[in-house]
């Protein structure tokens, strides 16, 4: 009966790989090209500038704060609430190390509370059992991106008055209530470690409404600075959590991007969700009414006692030979070596015998049922949320040298959905690219000595300048905060230069104390300079606009 399996000999459901993540784009690396050459790298850079008031816009919040991990926005965030040495902070005992261990090196004492298996999120209920007067924070984890209860959550914070952090490491594009996850709290933080939804390798983010909360974050992050204060005066035992602005450019991209890919999670979850659903023993996580999932992991219950008790080890080992990992995820954090060991460095935690916790919740979803399948499962086609593979899609077309647009749509009404088409001739590879998420979904390809033509502005000093762009369409846009056009005028030699309300001013020169000529010609589209004789090195002039003084 079961010969067939993979684990026992049988020929695997799925051959071919998984779409793969992180996605590397040509946007992302035009945007780490332009910040590595033209950008500051650090401090001042207006990548990191742009990317902070773009994701706080994405998770509508006023304020944003780019950081250098998710566990680093924690501690950040704990102390800008104010949390003190010996505090407690109330987290679930289902979530990464990394939320208890910010807590702790917050100087804290992590307090565990269970879960609600059917969500795998904080269960309020439990939190509330817990509180006492030492209890300062409660940090709500919004599991794979599930969003937790946040309106229990807001309910008990203002009865007894504690802030709510959010954990959204998972939750970027997260919804609960119509209000995207991370600001409903006092605040909340984001990672864009190498297998979140948006990933920069490693990096995190802060994000809140309130002000006073936010510039908090921002002393902590940045040695204890103030904004707008001196650069060798601190206020605040914090230090460098900052996040480099090359993090910063591979992520700007992605912005664009997440609610696509967000919406392709969406529809394979649902289509997961109806098939396994029909299976007796296995039971879908739920979400809480009125929330929207970034469903950063598909998560669902495996319960051994339908598959005449087959273990779930033994499921993972038969998903595998199939070619489809599934994994158990998290342990309870009250069994990690940390907690159970009490080590004398941390002697705030003395007396706290978390070997002895038993969270029902958590100990069934942790050590019994939870089956993880990763997130790019969830950005293939039908067939790779289905996970029964098959061949792809060949066809052998003539080609002539010319410009091509592909256009791909297919029964389910999903498109390319982030997977790649290859284009090759008697083997050679001659292109190959990766489409983006959606029905409607183009890709542009030249064969031979075809060239597609892609229009947009092409001068590299327009505040627009678009690096894909080989045609311009005369929709550049300059400021007087632009680089301007410089040129070496020591050789005696004229030069072009497109008039964008430049003015041209003379200055000094080394030959004979007499200055350069300053006439304009050609109906204001370009500018002559000419030195005096004989020319010596040195001779300038000067290009400026309203605010910017140049001199060449």
């Amino acid at each position: 009966m079961y010969t067939d399996l993979a684990i026992f000999g049988g020929e695997p459901i799925r051959k071919k790989p998984f779409p793969v993540w992180p996605r590397i784009t040509e946007e992302i690396k035009q945007s780490l090209i332009h910040t590595f050459e033209e950008e500051e790298w650090g401090v001042g850079s207006k990548t990191i500038d742009s990317f902070n008031e773009q994701f706080a816009r994405m998770q509508d919040a006023k304020f944003a704060i780019s950081i250098q991990s998710g566990t680093s926005a924690i501690w950040i965030c704990l102390k800008a609430a104010g949390i003190e040495a010996g505090d407690e902070v109330i987290l679930p005992s289902y979530t990464f190390i990394a939320t208890a261990t910010a807590v702790v090196l917050a100087n804290a004492v992590p307090v565990f509370a269970d879960i609600d298996k059917k969500t795998a999120n904080l269960d309020p209920a439990s939190v509330e059992k817990l509180i006492t007067k030492k209890t300062k924070a409660i940090i709500p984890v919004h599991t794979a991106g599930a969003p937790a209860d946040m309106k229990a959550f807001l309910d008990i914070s203002k009865k007894y008055n504690i802030p709510i952090i959010e954990d959204a490491a998972q939750g970027h594009g997260s919804v609960i209530d119509n209000k995207k996850v991370g600001a409903i709290g006092l605040g909340g933080i984001f990672s864009f470690q190498t297998s979140k939804n948006m990933s920069a390798g490693e990096g995190g983010a802060i994000v809140s409404n309130n002000e006073s909360f936010i510039d908090a974050c921002f002393s902590y992050h940045n040695c204890g600075r103030v904004r707008n204060g001196k650069w060798y005066e601190h206020f605040r035992l914090g230090s460098n959590m900052r996040m480099s602005a090359l993090n910063a450019a591979v992520l700007l991209p992605q912005i664009k991007s997440a609610e696509n890919d967000l919406i392709l999670r969406e529809k394979n979850r649902d289509y997961l969700d109806s098939q396994i659903g029909n299976i007796d023993g296995f039971v879908p996580m739920e979400l809480i009414s009125g929330s929207r999932s970034s469903n950063h992991l598909y998560m669902l219950r495996y319960i051994k006692e339908d598959f005449n008790n087959i273990s779930r080890e033994l499921f993972f080992k038969a998903m595998q030979a199939e070619g489809v990992y599934t994994y158990k995820g998290w342990s309870p954090l009250y069994k990690e070596p940390l907690f159970s060991i009490n080590p004398k460095e941390y002697p705030w935690l003395e007396g706290k015998n978390y070997g002895d916790l038993f969270h029902p919740g958590t100990e069934t979803i942790a050590e019994e049922q939870a089956v993880w399948l990763r997130q790019n499962h969830l950005l293939g086609s039908n067939g790779d949320t289905a996970a029964i593979g098959g061949a792809p899609y060949v066809a052998d077309v003539c080609l002539a040298d010319d410009c091509y647009t592909l256009i791909m749509n297919d029964s389910w009404g999903d498109g390319w959905n982030g997977n790649d088409f290859v284009l090759s001739d008697a083997g050679v590879v001659l292109t190959t690219q990766t489409l983006a998420s959606g029905s409607g979904d183009t890709v542009e390809f030249a064969i031979g000595s075809g060239v597609c033509t892609i229009l947009g502005c092409t001068n590299t000093f327009a505040v627009n300048y678009d690096p894909l762009a080989n045609t311009d369409d005369g929709s550049c846009v300059y400021s007087c905060t632009a680089v301007p056009y410089c040129d070496n005028f020591d050789a005696g030699l004229s030069a072009d230069w497109t008039n964008n309300g430049w003015t041209i001013d003379a200055l000094g020169t080394t030959s004979g104390s007499t200055g350069p000529s300053d006439d304009i010609s050609g109906g204001g589209n370009y500018m002559y300079f000419e030195t005096s004789s004989p020319v010596v090195a040195g001779d300038q002039v000067s290009l400026s606009a309203t605010c910017l003084l140049i001199s060449t």
